[in-house]
């Protein structure tokens, strides 16, 4: 039995407190995973368009220009919410969505706009 499986399972016996909150994935969402899911949500792909419109602002800013840096980023994250988006992970089970902490968000905007290192 899998790991979703064996919850599914033991679903029905847990005792959950009333204030849990689960969240239901929407369109407007962004998903922060990796692989085909994250980048195919309606929600993920409108937030990387907005990153790859901001990119070239952000790239052209020097390392010392790090408050400028962050303001960009800081857009992006308000253009998703101003959408209705949240930025969502996986919760440490993998199987329901939880609210990303606002830091890891700007840090995730951030290393979408840096360019990509090269691999050797």
């Amino acid at each position: 039995m899998d790991m979703r499986e064996d919850f599914l399972f033991w679903e029905q016996y847990l005792f959950l407190p009333d204030d849990l909150l689960f969240i239901e994935v929407n369109e407007r969402d962004v998903l922060s995973q990796r692989g085909g899911l994250g980048n195919s949500h309606p929600g993920t792909r409108r937030y990387l368009e907005k990153v790859e419109e901001a990119r070239p602002e952000y790239r052209a800013l020097g390392n010392r220009e790090s408050v400028r840096k962050t303001a960009i980023a800081r857009s992006v994250i308000e253009d998703v919410h101003g959408w209705g988006g949240r930025f969502l992970k996986k919760d440490e089970s993998g199987i329901f969505y939880c609210v990303m902490a606002e830091d890891d968000v700007l840090e995730k905007v951030k290393r979408a706009l840096r360019p990509a290192r090269r691999r050797t």
